[in-house]
């Protein structure tokens, strides 16, 4: 996909390579692995095409519902596209992986990272921010090294016109890391 995509935006465009790609690609996506397909959403979702991320996450979807990773990344995929009926249902697939026990295949778990950092972003948009501080709470005591649930939180306590707090936690931020620039920012 990524070389079909190169090839495209080329000044100077070889089709046949590009033929011989897409033919390649379509056998390549009969037989593609959940982790394969899920790789090539997140290709597209970077690209910025929502529409291919969200048929490559499907895909998977119609073999392994319960695969946590390809959950997650279709709420990304929706929290981020333009749309509001998509950006609305976002907070279902989030939903969907933190309420999976610990057990889930695909590395599921009612703490999942990716997935509370979602949720948090679809209430930040919202403006629920008590609720997402919750979250992040949580978040931050069992991974207290992890960086971005910090910064998003100092965010949110701006946001909230809390600046005592929101600079006691870039200060944080930059105790352990002192050329943190999003830190440096708040």
């Amino acid at each position: 996909t990524a070389m079909l995509h190169s090839h495209k935006r080329c000044k100077l465009i070889d089709q046949e390579a590009v033929d011989t790609l897409e033919a390649k690609l379509a056998v390549d996506d009969k037989n593609a692995t959940e982790q394969a397909l899920v790789q090539t959403a997140l290709f597209h979702w970077h690209s910025g095409d929502h529409a291919k991320a969200r048929t490559y996450v499907q895909k998977v979807a119609e073999y392994a519902d319960e695969y946590v990773c390809a959950r997650t990344l279709r709420g990304w995929i929706d929290l981020t596209c333009d749309r509001h009926m998509y950006v609305e249902k976002s907070v279902q697939f989030f939903d969907a992986v933190l309420a999976d026990g610990e057990d889930a295949p695909g590395g599921g778990a009612k703490n999942n990272i990716e997935a509370v950092m979602g949720k948090v972003a679809y209430l930040e948009l919202k403006r629920s921010y008590s609720e997402a501080l919750e979250l992040l709470n949580r978040t931050i005591v069992q991974h207290p090294n992890f960086t971005p649930a910090l910064i998003q939180k100092a965010t949110i306590l701006i946001k909230s016109s809390d600046w005592e707090q929101a600079a006691e936690i870039a200060q944080r931020v930059l105790t352990k890391n002192p050329s943190n620039m999003e830190a440096l920012m708040l």
